[in-house]
């Protein structure tokens, strides 16, 4: 292995190490006020319809895409587009709850501005 790819393999564990550590110190701390999670709740509610709508819609675009290639390119090279739009919502999906939990908290921070 040359060292730049061992570089680069060290720097994404290091990542997803610190990413954990700091996911797990931040959600220990408290959620606030009943005021702060009815925003929260609205905020959480208010995301998850438009992610949704935006899931369809990649959805949408997918299939007709998928069609287009089969029909006028060969179906082979179709299938091969399907694993292309998972991966756009599947971050997305993964990051969501940490982001949601985690905004309240830090806004419940005492040195929070207000």
């Amino acid at each position: 292995m040359s060292a730049g790819l061992v570089f680069a393999l060290a720097c994404a564990l290091l990542a997803i190490v610190y990413g954990a550590w700091q996911s797990t110190r931040i959600l220990k701390l408290t959620e606030g006020n009943e005021r702060l999670r009815e925003i929260a709740a609205a905020v959480r509610e208010g995301a998850v319809a438009y992610l949704w709508r935006q899931y369809k819609t990649i959805a949408v675009v997918g299939a007709v895409l998928f069609l287009l290639i089969g029909f006028f390119l060969d179906w082979a090279s179709a299938c091969s587009e399907l694993p292309g739009i998972s991966p756009c919502s599947t971050p997305t999906r993964s990051r969501r709850p940490i982001s949601w939990r985690s905004s309240i908290r830090s806004s419940a921070w005492p040195s929070a501005p207000r």
